[in-house]
């Protein structure tokens, strides 16, 4: 396969066979089977797939060099079924890479650069370009005794901390950047999947896990799980999927949720405590609630049985606050809003507005309601509404979190309630992501 071929097909189609591939991989070594076995049909006949990683506790970098199963041999790499199974990533790399501390950091210092101080998480070098010729000597001098030519390099935070790349290394020389995306996009969610291991490992190291706490993981995470079956759903009915617009925006709006799938994984191993503090940005506000709005209208609790009313969010509202998080809480409360206002016909009432230095956001339902000790557990974490006899989930752990967010921004969550009348839950944020909104 030439390097023109591979650049002139439609490579996103062998991606998605690539994804396919991921979901029945139950270990990194499977992981990395599937990898390197489509990275040829999908980036060309490349020599080496490199796995780099760093041990933060020792400060030390290892390297994992793996052959492409369909190319010819190379001296230098590994076999990907010479490798253990049921071993986490670290444990591959310490148990058949190599150290390269020394040489990343005395020999390299554009490639130690890129992984200690660059905000770019991709690259591609050629010897055939100009510029590219110090760093093309530095992958060398990595990937030997392969004389690597032309490099795609992707790297990615692992969840224990510490920093991982990917490079995958060719022998020929070609100019290899319109693959550099396609490529970016396949190393974040392979490894993220390889290192999946990790973050389970990592929370089975936790010694105590309450009962409440395992159920607010699975309701963290069953939540975009279930939007996402929502939109694939509706993209499978009859002509839905036909129109490009729509099909544009179904796999757009599975694409988000898939990112806030991994994001809530993240979360789980940064959980917010007394020690959690907001990461700033400005970003739209009402831009996140239509979102959040549009995806709980998807999902197969709501679309059939719940209409959405939005009201002061038809102009941009700009805050600067915790992004993720905030879409959280708005997710949270749009989700028991639906949840906790079981039967046909009903409805989920949303207010944004705007109060001086404060924006107000409410989720009002017409739902079972709440008794003033009911209401006071649900904030405070420290109880659920629903009899399990009802068959709604939940812990109340969700509304805990809410709270605790939006008082680490300085803000407030409050809440009313009437039983067999509805809930009515206000948020109540700075714009300026600065504390000083009275309670």
């Amino acid at each position: 396969m030439t390097f023109s071929e591979v650049r002139s097909r439609d490579g996103s189609l062998q991606l998605l066979a690539l994804f396919d591939d991921l979901g029945d991989c139950t270990d990194p070594r499977q992981v990395l089977a599937a990898a390197t076995t489509r990275f040829d049909r999908i980036f060309g006949e490349y020599a080496v797939y490199a796995v780099l990683l760093s041990d933060p506790r020792r400060e030390r970098w290892r390297l994992l060099p793996l052959r492409n199963p369909e190319g010819p041999a190379w001296a230098g790499g590994v076999a990907v079924e010479d490798l253990p199974p049921d071993s986490d990533m670290d444990t591959l790399a310490r148990s058949h890479g190599r150290d390269v501390t020394r040489l990343l950091r005395e020999e390299s210092p554009r490639l130690h650069a890129f992984l200690s101080e660059s905000d770019e998480d991709a690259f591609t070098a050629s010897s055939g370009r100009t510029g590219d010729g110090p760093l093309m000597d530095e992958v060398r001098g990595l990937l030997s005794p392969l004389d690597a030519r032309t490099v795609l390099a992707a790297s990615w935070k692992p969840p224990t901390g510490g920093r991982g790349c990917v490079l995958l290394g060719y022998a020929q020389e070609f100019l290899a950047r319109d693959l550099l995306g396609l490529f970016a996009l396949a190393i974040k969610v392979t490894t993220r999947l390889s290192l999946y291991p990790d973050y389970v490992n990592l929370v089975a190291r936790v010694e105590t896990i309450s009962q409440s706490l395992r159920r607010g993981i699975v309701h963290d995470l069953k939540t975009p799980v279930t939007v996402m079956s929502g939109y694939a759903q509706t993209l499978l009915m009859p002509g839905v999927g036909e129109d490009p617009t729509t099909r544009q925006q179904m796999l757009t709006a599975i694409s988000r949720q898939a990112e806030r799938l991994l994001d809530d994984l993240n979360d789980l191993l940064a959980p917010v405590d007394a020690g959690w503090s907001p990461q700033l940005e400005a970003f739209d506000l009402a831009s996140v609630l239509h979102r959040a709005v549009m995806a709980e209208g998807h999902t197969a609790r709501a679309a059939a049985t719940h209409r959405f009313e939005v009201a002061g969010a038809d102009r941009p509202v700009r805050v600067t606050a915790d992004r993720r998080k905030i879409r959280r809480v708005i997710e949270n409360l749009l989700s028991n809003a639906v949840k906790y206002s079981p039967g046909e016909n009903k409805t989920v009432r949303v207010e944004l507005a705007v109060e001086g230095d404060t924006v107000r956001l409410s989720v009002s339902d017409d739902g079972i309601g709440m008794t003033e000790e009911q209401l006071a557990r649900v904030l405070h974490g420290t109880g659920r509404v629903a009899e399990p006899a009802l068959g709604i989930e939940g812990t109340g752990f969700g509304v805990d979190s809410c709270r605790r967010v939006l008082e680490a921004h300085g803000g407030t969550l409050r809440a009313t309630s009437r039983v067999g009348a509805g809930s009515t839950f206000t948020v109540l944020v700075p714009r300026n992501g600065q504390n000083g909104v009275a309670s």
